[in-house]
């Protein structure tokens, strides 16, 4: 199985409420995918959001999934993207879905304040 990881830090000018609110419905929007979970915890104030999606890419003749995993506390923000699947034939080729499915992710994040460390 292929697959592609990111990881970004949020500059907490949106709380993670309205950003995962905002991946939802710009996913759906922009890529036709289906929410297949949406999972928010909080405990003394630190939050942890799960979104996962999945999407059927014709190109691929294969299903491509995206995890997203959003945490915030007091004091900082972070996201961790997965795109993964996707990959067909004997040798497993994903022909770049999973990192586009991921990419489209990066770019809602990046709208919503967040940003790559350094």
């Amino acid at each position: 199985m292929t697959g592609t990881s990111v990881n970004m830090i949020g500059n907490k000018s949106m709380g993670i409420d309205l950003v995962a609110d905002v991946i939802i419905q710009e996913m759906k929007k922009s890529t036709s995918c289906e929410i297949i979970s949406d999972i928010r915890r909080e405990s003394n104030g630190f939050k942890v959001y799960l979104l996962a999606f999945e999407k059927y890419y014709l190109r691929i003749g294969g299903m491509v999934s995206l995890i997203t995993m959003l945490t915030e506390d007091e004091s900082s923000q972070s996201a961790d993207i997965i795109g993964t699947g996707g990959g067909s034939g004997l040798l497993n080729i994903s022909y770049g879905a999973n990192e586009d499915f991921a990419g489209k992710a990066v770019n809602i994040l990046k709208e919503c304040g967040f940003f790559f460390e350094e």
